[in-house]
C-alpha cells in the first residue's frame, strides 16, 4: 500500500519500472496515452471501465465535438482521480466544451486539467464549462482557454467556478503572455474574473 501512495503522489508509473513485482502491482495505475480523432473511441472504450486507472493523461490530435463527447464518457471511469486532457489545437468548439463539462459527474475525479487552447469554444463553450462548478469532488481545476474567442459573458460565467464546493486550486488561463488579443474579454469580464482573488 505504501508503494501505491508514493505512486499516487508522483502521479506517474516511474516506480513500476523498479522491479517486476511493482510492475504488476502498479500496472495501469498512471497512464499517458496519445490518441487521434480516428482512434478515440477505440482507445477510450476500455479506459472508461478500467478500475486500475487513477491518473490519466491524454494527448489528443484531430478531435472535434464528437471526439470530445467520447472523452466525456470518462466520467464513468470507476477510480479515475486525476485527468489531464491536452486538446490544444483541436476543433472541439462550443459543443465539445459542453460535452467535456459532463466530467462534473465523475465520481472520484479530484484533479482536472483541460487544455483547450485554440479550440474556438467561444462564450457558449465557456458557459458550458462553468457547469464544472457543480462537481462535488473536484479540488483542483486548470482551464487553458486562450485563443478561444471568450468574451465578457464567458468570463463572467467562469468567475462562478470559485463557488465549487471542494475547490482548493483554480488555474484559469484566458490570455497568453505573448498574445493579449487571444480572447475578447472586456472590462465587465475582467471585473468578474477579479472576484476570483477573494
Amino acid at each position: 500500500e505504501m508503494w501505491q501512495e508514493i505512486s499516487d503522489f508522483l502521479q506517474c508509473a516511474l516506480i513500476s519500472y523498479t522491479c517486476r513485482r511493482l510492475w504488476v502491482y502498479l500496472a495501469r495505475r498512471h497512464l499517458t496515452v496519445h490518441l487521434s480523432g480516428q482512434n478515440v473511441e477505440e482507445v477510450i472504450a476500455p479506459l472508461r471501465t478500467d478500475s486500475a486507472i487513477h491518473t490519466l493523461v491524454l494527448r489528443c490530435k484531430g478531435l472535434d465535438a464528437t471526439g470530445a463527447q467520447v472523452l466525456a464518457t470518462l466520467r464513468d471511469a470507476p477510480s479515475l482521480r486525476s485527468l489531464d486532457l491536452c486538446l490544444a489545437g483541436n476543433s472541439v468548439g462550443p459543443e465539445g466544451a459542453k460535452a467535456l463539462a459532463q466530467l462534473k459527474a465523475a465520481r472520484c475525479l479530484k484533479d482536472l486539467k483541460l487544455n483547450l487552447l485554440g479550440n474556438n469554444v467561444g462564450d457558449a463553450g465557456a458557459l458550458a464549462l462553468a457547469a464544472l462548478k457543480e462537481s462535488p469532488t473536484l479540488s483542483t481545476l486548470s482551464l487553458d482557454l486562450w485563443w478561444n474567442s471568450v468574451g465578457d459573458e464567458g468570463a463572467q460565467a467562469l468567475a462562478a467556478l470559485k463557488d465549487m464546493p471542494s475547490l482548493r486550486v483554480l488555474s484559469l488561463s484566458l490570455v497568453s503572455v505573448w498574445y493579449f488579443e487571444s480572447n475578447d474579454v472586456g472590462m465587465a469580464g475582467a471585473q468578474a474574473l477579479a472576484t476570483l482573488k477573494e
